[in-house]
C-alpha cells in the first residue's frame, strides 16, 4: 500500500467518516496479501526486474493490493454519498417536530452511529444535572454575596439622599427582671442588640431617628414611637411600637442586661439581632435580618429567612435554621447542635457536641475538628465535606447528587459509618490504624482504591458497573464501614503509617 493510500484512510479517521475499527480493517485489507475481494481486472504493470518465478510472485502481489485499494475506494465513495444524504437529513432534523427522532433516523446506519449512540446510554442526567446545580449554585452564592455588599452601599446612599435626620430624640429605658425570668425584646425599626455584664437591672437606649418634610412632621412621627417595658414574676418585656413607616425611621435598641440568671427572646422584622455574654439562654428571630450569638453559657436558638447567622463560644444546645442564609458555628460545647438551610451553607468547626444534626437542600455542610457521638448530614444536591473530626456510635451521610467526602481525624476502631449517595462521588479517606468491616456497593459507577490488611499491606479493591465489594481492614473487627452509590464513584484510601 502507497503513502497516499494510508494517509487518506487515516485523514477519513481523524474527519470522523470511518470508525477506528473500520481504519483498522481497511488498513490490515491493504497490507494482507490474500483473499482480495473481486474487483475489475487491472490494466497490466510493466515486468518488474527480474527472472523466473519471482516476477510472476510480485506480479500477482501488486495486482492484489490494486484491487483492494480499488475496492477501499469504492467503499469510501459509497460513505461519502451516505455523509452527504445524512448531513441533508440533519438539516431536515432542525425542522422536524420530533427533531430527537429525526436526528436518530439520520445518524442510523452511519459509520460510527453505534458509538454516538452508546454515548448517550453513557451519558449521566443526574450527574450532568448536578455539576450544573452546583455551577449555579455558586454562581448564585457570588451573585448574593455581591448583592449583600451592594445593600450595604445602597444603605449608606439612601441616607445619604435622605440627608441628615429631621429629627433625633433618644430613648432610655430600665426594668427588673428576676433571676431564671426571661426579656422579651420587640423591636420592628431596626436592630437589637444585648451584652451582658455586671450590671444590676436591665437598661435599654436608642437613637431615634426621623425623616421628615417638616419638624412638625417629624415630630408626630416621633410621638406616634412608643418604647414600653412591663415586668411580672416570671420576666419581663421591652417593646417598641408605632403605626408608622418603617422607612422613614430608625431605632437601633443596645440593651445591657445581667450577665447571670435572665434569659432573652427577640424579635425583628429586618433588623440584626446580637446577644454576647450571658449565662443563659437566648432564642432570636429575623427574618431578612443577621444574627450573631457568642461567648454564652446555655441553649441558643436562632431563625431566620434571608439573613446568616453565626455562632461562637456557645456553651449549651444549639438550634439555627435559615432558608437562604449561611450558618457559620465555631467553639461550640453542648449536647447537640441542629443546623437547617435551604440553599445556604453549614459550617461547624471546633466543637465537642455528641448530637449533631445537620440538613440542607442545595447548600453545603463542611465540618472540621468535631468531637461527637452521633452525626448526620443529609443534603439533595449541596455537596458535604468533614475532615478531622471523629464520632463514638454512628455517623450518616446522605445525599442525592452532592458529593460526600469524610477524612475521619482518629482511627476508626468502633461504632458505624454510612456514605450513601445516588449521583454524587464519595471519597473516604481512612486513618492508618483502622480496624473495620467494609461493605461498598455501587451499580453502574467506579469503585476503586486501596486498604490495609491484618499483615499491613496494601490491597487493591476495584471495580466498575454493578459492584458489590466486602473485605477487611486491619484486623477486620470494631467499626463498620458502609458505602453506597447509584451512579456515582466510591473512591477509598488508607493513610500511610
Amino acid at each position: 500500500m502507497s503513502k497516499e493510500e494510508n494517509l487518506k484512510i487515516l485523514q477519513l479517521l481523524q474527519e470522523g467518516k470511518i470508525t477506528a475499527d473500520e481504519a483498522s480493517q481497511l488498513l490490515a485489507a491493504m497490507e494482507k496479501p490474500t483473499e482480495a475481494p473481486p474487483a475489475p481486472e487491472p490494466e497490466k504493470a510493466p515486468p518488474p526486474v527480474g527472472t523466473g518465478g519471482t516476477d510472476d510472485f510480485e506480479t500477482e502481489t501488486l495486482a492484489r493490493a490494486r484491487a483492494k485499494i480499488a475496492a477501499a475506494r469504492e467503499r469510501v465513495a459509497g460513505m461519502d454519498q451516505q455523509l452527504a444524504a445524512a448531513e441533508e437529513q440533519i438539516e431536515e432534523a432542525k425542522k422536524s417536530p420530533d427533531p430527537i427522532g429525526a436526528l436518530n433516523q439520520a445518524l442510523k446506519g452511519l459509520p460510527g452511529a453505534k458509538s454516538i449512540a452508546g454515548s448517550f446510554r453513557d451519558f449521566d442526567a443526574g450527574r450532568f444535572a448536578s455539576n450544573a446545580a452546583k455551577q449555579a449554585r455558586k454562581l448564585s452564592k457570588q451573585v448574593t454575596d455581591s448583592i449583600g455588599s451592594i445593600d450595604i452601599n445602597l444603605s449608606d446612599i439612601t441616607q445619604g439622599f435622605q440627608g441628615e435626620p429631621t429629627l433625633e430624640q433618644g430613648y432610655e429605658v430600665t426594668l427588673n427582671v428576676p433571676s431564671g425570668g426571661t426579656l422579651r425584646i420587640k423591636n420592628p425599626f431596626g436592630d437589637i442588640t444585648v451584652q451582658g455584664g455586671d450590671f444590676p437591672e436591665v437598661r435599654a437606649a436608642g437613637t431615634l431617628r426621623v425623616w421628615s418634610a417638616t419638624p412638625e412632621e417629624a415630630q408626630a412621627v416621633a410621638e406616634a414611637v412608643q418604647v414600653s417595658t412591663e415586668s411580672s414574676d416570671t420576666g419581663g418585656a421591652i417593646t417598641v411600637s408605632g403605626s408608622v413607616k418603617a422607612k422613614r425611621i430608625q431605632l437601633h435598641l443596645k440593651v445591657f442586661v445581667p450577665a447571670e440568671g435572665v434569659k432573652v427572646s427577640l424579635l425583628s422584622p429586618s433588623g440584626d439581632l446580637s446577644v454576647r455574654g450571658i449565662k443563659a439562654a437566648a432564642v432570636t428571630a429575623t427574618q431578612s435580618g443577621d444574627i450573631h450569638l457568642a461567648e454564652i453559657a446555655g441553649d441558643v436558638a436562632a431563625e431566620t429567612t434571608a439573613g446568616n447567622i453565626g455562632i461562637e463560644g456557645v456553651l449549651g444546645s444549639v438550634s439555627a435554621r435559615t432558608t437562604s442564609g449561611d450558618i457559620q458555628a465555631i467553639r461550640l460545647d453542648g449536647a447537640s447542635f441542629k443546623g437547617e438551610s435551604q440553599s445556604g451553607d453549614i459550617s461547624l468547626n471546633e466543637a465537642i457536641v455528641p448530637v449533631i444534626t445537620l440538613s440542607a437542600v442545595s447548600g453545603d455542610s463542611t465540618l472540621c475538628g468535631v468531637s461527637c457521638t452521633r452525626l448526620s448530614v443529609r443534603t439533595v444536591s449541596g455537596d458535604t465535606k468533614i475532615q478531622e473530626c471523629d464520632f463514638d456510635e454512628e455517623a450518616l451521610l446522605d445525599s442525592i447528587s452532592g458529593s460526600l467526602s469524610f477524612a475521619p481525624r482518629a482511627s476508626l476502631v468502633k461504632g458505624k459509618l454510612v456514605l450513601s449517595t445516588i449521583s454524587g462521588d464519595t471519597h473516604l479517606t481512612l486513618p492508618y490504624k483502622t480496624n473495620a468491616v467494609l461493605e461498598a456497593r455501587s451499580k453502574s459507577g467506579e469503585l476503586r482504591g486501596k486498604v490495609r490488611g491484618s499483615d499491613g499491606s496494601l490491597r487493591e479493591i476495584r471495580g466498575a458497573g454493578m459492584s458489590i465489594v466486602s473485605e477487611s481492614i486491619g484486623e477486620g473487627t470494631g467499626a463498620m464501614l458502609v458505602l453506597s452509590s447509584v451512579s456515582g464513584d466510591i473512591k477509598l484510601e488508607q493513610a500511610e503509617g
